[in-house]
């Protein structure tokens, strides 16, 4: 397991003063040096790792769909249809999709067909900040923990 810490508002004011946490806020912090994915740094290790196995094309387009194929001769492949409406086939396929998207028609099931997903579909605000490299450096070296905050309140 991971090792975590449960921690209450007061708990949290003392670890990060420069942060406001609402009375009764609770949290649990995995602060063992596990870090962020950097998206950018990902993809291109990706691409590296593809490209070492021996992958012969990297797609610069959103995948749209993604279907079984059998020729006549009874060779099966992919057919990947791209958002620029693009239609190539391959023989193999490496799907490589972000956390929060529909995938579903990208997956396939095994018996001609595609994943239906459980999905349970909620709106969500995000913030990002853009700030100084100096301010950047300043809120790494001052301990400033990634936060997923959820609150139950209706404000």
């Amino acid at each position: 397991g991971v090792p975590y810490r449960d921690l209450d508002a007061d708990e949290l004011t003392v670890l990060y003063p420069h942060l406001k946490f609402a009375p009764g806020s609770t949290a649990i912090l995995e602060d063992s040096g596990a870090g962020y994915i950097s998206p950018r740094s990902l993809l291109k290790a990706q691409v590296e790792a593809a490209k070492a196995l021996g992958c012969c094309q990297i797609i610069p387009h959103v995948a749209s769909r993604v279907d079984n194929n059998v020729s006549d001769d009874g060779v099966a492949s992919f057919i990947v249809t791209l958002s620029n409406g693009e239609v190539i086939s391959a023989k193999r396929i490496l799907v490589c999709t972000g956390a929060f998207c529909d995938t579903r028609p990208l997956l396939l099931d095994g018996n001609g067909g595609h994943f239906e997903l459980d999905l349970l579909r909620y709106t969500a605000q995000t913030i990002h900040f853009h700030v100084s490299e100096k301010d950047a450096t300043d809120l790494l070296e001052g301990g400033m923990p990634s936060i997923i905050y959820c609150s139950d309140k209706s404000e």
